[in-house]
C-alpha cells in the first residue's frame, strides 16, 4: 500500500472496529449494521479458540472467501484438503453476513467472521490461529492482513482470481491500495474466464527464476508469455504424450571480438629486438620511443625451467602493444662439461598444450661449457657469441599469450658434431 494512504487505512478501519462496539444487537438487523455487529468481541474469539483448540504441532490452512460465491470455490479446496491432509487443521472465515450459514457446513476446524483489517486485530488473528498458509479466495485480499502474515512466513495463496474487465480492481486507485497485498502472494491461480475450466495448471514459487506447467486436459493447447531480461518470449503449449521436461532460457556467451594481429616485417621485427636490449637505456633518454612498450623484469627471482644438460632462465619479458609483440629475454646455462647445439629457431613458448614458434631471433646454434646468455624476443634465434657468453634474442608474435614454458628443441647429431 501506498505510505502516504496507510495512515489513513488505519483510521477507517479503526473507524469500522469502533463501529462494532455501538452496532445494535440482534440477526434481523439490516446487513450492514449485522456487518458490524457480528465482529463484536471478535478478537476475544479468535484467542479463546487458539488456545482451548489450536494443536501447535499440526499445520493450519486457514482459508478466506467473502461470500458464498467465493465460499463455493473454497469449498472444493477445503475438501480436498482434508481428505488428502488429515494432520493439517483447517481455519475458514468470512466477510459478509449472508455466508454464516454456509460456513456451519464446512468440514473445518475454525469458522468466524473475518475481523476489521486492523493492526492489532490482525496480530491477533494470525496469533490466535499460527497458520501454515493463508489462501483468499477469488480477490478479497486485505492489504494489512497480508503485510502481517507476510511479515511473519505464512505462505499467501490467492485462488479462483478472475478479474473482469470491468472490475474496479483494474482502476488506478485500486492498484494504490492492493498493489504490496497482491505482490506478497507466493502463488496465484487465475483465470482470464471465470466460465470456462483453466486447460494448464500454471505453479510459480515467490522469488524463484523458474515456474512448473501442467497440462489439465486432453489436446489442451494455449500460450504464454514470459518477460525475461528485457525482452518477451511467446511460447505455445500443447499436450503431448512425450512432454519437454525442461526448458532453460540462459544468456548467450558474450563471444569476444579479437582484432586480427599488425602486420609486422621482418626489419620491424629485428628493430623490436634492439630496442629490448637498449630498453634501459630509451627509457631514460628517450621515454617516448617505448611509451607503449611494458616490461616484467624478474631480477634475482627468474623463472627457471630445468632440463638434464642444461636450464632455461627468463629474466625479462618485454611486450611492444602497437605491433602485439612479445620479446623474451633468456639466460641459457650448460650443466654439462659439453658443448650443447640446437637448432637456433626451434625456440617456442608452450601455452597449456600449445606450442608457439618464435617469429625471429638471434641464437648461433651452439652453448659453450661456462655459461650462455640469451636473449629472446620473437620467433627466430641468432646468437653473437661474447666471450664465454651468448645472446639470445627471440620474438614471438601471438595475441594474449602467457609464458608456460620454453624449450629448445637439440638438432638429430650429438654433441661432437657428429650425426646420429
Amino acid at each position: 500500500m501506498n505510505a502516504a494512504l496507510r495512515p489513513f487505512y488505519a483510521a477507517a478501519a479503526q473507524l469500522a472496529r469502533l463501529g462494532a462496539t455501538v452496532a445494535p444487537d440482534g440477526a434481523h438487523g439490516s446487513k450492514f449494521m449485522r456487518t458490524f455487529a457480528a465482529r463484536r468481541g471478535i478478537r476475544e474469539r479468535y484467542l479463546e479458540w487458539g488456545a482451548t483448540s489450536r494443536d501447535r504441532t499440526r499445520g493450519l490452512l486457514w482459508m478466506h472467501a467473502p461470500s458464498v460465491g467465493e465460499g463455493l470455490q473454497a469449498r472444493p479446496i477445503l475438501e480436498v484438503m482434508r481428505a488428502a491432509r488429515p494432520d493439517l487443521q483447517l481455519a475458514y472465515s468470512y466477510y459478509s453476513p449472508s455466508a454464516e450459514r454456509f460456513a456451519l457446513g464446512l468440514d473445518v476446524d475454525f469458522r468466524d467472521y473475518l475481523p476489521f483489517d486492523t493492526g492489532g486485530d490482525a496480530r491477533a488473528a494470525l496469533d490466535a490461529l499460527a497458520p501454515t498458509a493463508l489462501v483468499f479466495s477469488k480477490l478479497d485480499v486485505w492489504p494489512t492482513l497480508a503485510h502481517e502474515a507476510a511479515r511473519r512466513g505464512v505462505r499467501l495463496g490467492l485462488v479462483s482470481a478472475t478479474l473482469a474487465a470491468n472490475s474496479s480492481r483494474r482502476k488506478a486507485w485500486a492498484a494504490t491500495w492492493l498493489r504490496d497485498a497482491y505482490a506478497a502472494m507466493d502463488a496465484v491461480g487465475i483465470t482470464s474466464d471465470g466460465k470456462t475450466p483453466g486447460e494448464f495448471q500454471l505453479a510459480h514459487t515467490k522469488g524463484s527464476s523458474f515456474l512448473s506447467v501442467r497440462a489439465l486436459a486432453g489436446k489442451a493447447k494455449t500460450n504464454i508469455n514470459i518477460r525475461w531480461n528485457k525482452h518477451t518470449y511467446v511460447f505455445e503449449l500443447v499436450e503431448s504424450d512425450m512432454p519437454v521436461l525442461s526448458l532453460n532460457l540462459e544468456d548467450r556467451a558474450v563471444q569476444e571480438t579479437i582484432p586480427p594481429a599488425p602486420f609486422v616485417t621482418p626489419t620491424r621485427l629485428l628493430a623490436l629486438l634492439d630496442k629490448a636490449k637498449a630498453f634501459p637505456l630509451l627509457k631514460k633518454q628517450h621515454p617516448e620511443a617505448v611509451a607503449d612498450a611494458t616490461v616484467k623484469a624478474f631480477g634475482d627471482h627468474p623463472q627457471i625451467t630445468e632440463f638434464a644438460d642444461y636450464e632455461i632462465r627468463l629474466e625479462e619479458l618485454f611486450r611492444f602493444n602497437p605491433e602485439d609483440t612479445l620479446v623474451f629475454h633468456v639466460t641459457l646455462r650448460n650443466k654439462s662439461d659439453q658443448e650443447i647445439r640446437y637448432l637456433p629457431e626451434s625456440f617456442a613458448v608452450r601455452v597449456g598444450n600449445r606450442l608457439y614458434y618464435q617469429s625471429i631471433g638471434d641464437a648461433p646454434g651452439g652453448v659453450g661449457k661456462p655459461v650462455a646468455r640469451a636473449r629472446i624476443g620473437r620467433t627466430d634465434v641468432q646468437c653473437q657469441p661474447v666471450g664465454r657468453r651468448r645472446f639470445v634474442q627471440t620474438a614471438v608474435r601471438h595475441r594474449r599469450i602467457a609464458l608456460m614454458n620454453a624449450r629448445i628443441y637439440e638438432p638429430p647429431f650429438d654433441r661432437s658434431g657428429a650425426t646420429s
